[in-house]
């Protein structure tokens, strides 16, 4: 079935296709929804979100969702997000999302983030391209590519080189690039 809009207190979408979600409480069950918005908790159960937030918690098993905003906690049980952000604690089991940020701690078991950002970070069995945060946990199985000092020194490392190709290359390279000739 197809929607345009569903709203009320307590909203359960089930099998749909909806263009916007708005209540005090929502579920998406096998369901996809462009905007999901609520003024209590949200819930993505084998259903895919383009873009959801909630002035709760915010739960996504089995799911997806591009962008995710969560003022409470955000959890993630065998689904993916691509920028997940909660102002409280993020919790994800055998998910991942490309971009992870949470004002409190986020605990990952058996999944990963391109970017985790966050005050008390705790890994296990997963892997974290760059992991910023206060206090950090590695656990069994735990990898991190890349911390704030390996990130700044790869960019410096690559600012170098490009500066290497404009001399090596001369104007006619930095012109086609953008660089300023002189």
């Amino acid at each position: 079935m197809v929607e345009s809009a569903v709203k009320g207190e307590q909203v359960s979408v089930e099998r749909s296709l909806v263009g916007l979600v708005k209540g005090q409480t929502t579920t998406l069950h096998q369901s996809a929804g462009v905007v999901v918005f609520d003024t209590g908790t949200s819930q993505i159960k084998q259903g895919a979100a383009v873009a959801a937030g909630s002035w709760g918690d915010m739960s996504i098993s089995m799911g997806c969702c591009v962008g995710a905003v969560a003022r409470r906690n955000v959890t993630i049980e065998r689904g993916y997000g691509q920028w997940l952000v909660g102002a409280g604690d993020m919790t994800v089991t055998q998910g991942g999302a490309m971009t992870m940020m949470a004002g409190k701690s986020i605990s990952v078991t058996q999944g990963g983030a391109a970017l985790l950002l966050t005050q008390s970070a705790h890994v296990e069995h997963g892997t974290v391209g760059l992991l910023i945060s206060g206090k950090t946990e590695l656990g069994e199985g735990a990898r991190v590519l890349l911390r704030p000092a390996g990130a700044a020194a790869l960019g410096g490392a690559l600012g170098g080189v490009f500066a290497l190709i404009c001399l090596l290359f001369g104007r006619r390279f930095c012109r086609r690039c953008g660089g300023a000739s002189s």
